[in-house]
């Protein structure tokens, strides 16, 4: 867990390891673990910004996140890791094990695909690098909310050509995808709907559509949500 400088410590009050309180009814609760109040206190404003979510406590310690959230039964817990380590990496599966309806977002110092990888595979439902959080916190929420799995568009990108690249050296058939193939396919994995892609890719969404429905037809899937659970390694 990431520690707080002295500075930071005194820009913010100390909070409690439980603070806030229950949600509402029909509000998705949001725990987070981070040891760093100055990192609670800015995911806190900006899940304000994110209907239907509302931060329902708060733990300083990775000792005191089961007993928070058998107390509050938050919808998502936000694990902040300065680093990847083994006891973070076992935090991630125990927690998968002993609360399987529990969605995890990790949020971590690390920025790769081999650190998203360890913690998808453990049972997180969405990495989030610490530096992409003005840009995609918002976002990855929404994502992990509605139950799907999240990481950024160009860690995913990074994870499915890895994971494509793997598949042609084990299969001379294994279709041709070209570079703007693999982007959408990296979007897609990202949880990004159809609109958000093509704004990202600068296209129409016909285009879109167009080059979605060539994917299937290379890879051989009859839907677009076939070709996202590709996309998310679930196919």
């Amino acid at each position: 867990m990431e520690r707080c400088t002295k500075s930071e410590k005194a820009s913010f009050p100390k909070v409690g390891a439980l603070g806030l309180g229950q949600t509402g009814q029909g509000v998705q609760g949001v725990l987070i673990v981070s040891s760093c109040a100055a990192f609670r206190h800015e995911l806190s404003l900006v899940v304000q910004r994110v209907p239907g979510l509302a931060v329902c406590g708060e733990a300083e310690s990775v000792r005191t996140v089961a007993s928070a959230i058998a107390r509050l039964n938050p919808s998502i817990v936000v694990l902040h890791f300065k680093s990847e380590t083994v006891n973070n990496l076992a935090l991630i599966h125990f927690l998968r094990t002993k609360f399987p309806s529990l969605r995890i977002l990790v949020v971590s110092n690390q920025n790769d695909e081999v650190s998203a990888e360890r913690a998808l595979r453990l049972g997180a439902n969405g990495y989030l690098p610490r530096s992409e959080m003005e840009h995609e916190c918002v976002h990855a929420l929404r994502v992990v909310a509605r139950m799907d799995a999240y990481t950024t568009p160009a860690i995913a990108a990074r994870i499915f050509r890895k994971a494509y690249q793997g598949g042609l050296a084990h299969s001379k058939r294994a279709p041709a995808l070209t570079a703007q193939e693999m982007r959408i396919l990296g979007l897609l994995g990202a949880g990004l709907d159809h609109r958000e892609i093509a704004r990202r890719l600068r296209i129409s969404r016909p285009a879109l559509q167009a080059q979605c429905a060539a994917l299937r037809r290379k890879l051989r899937l009859r839907s677009n949500e076939a070709l996202r659970a590709y996309a998310c390694g679930r196919l």
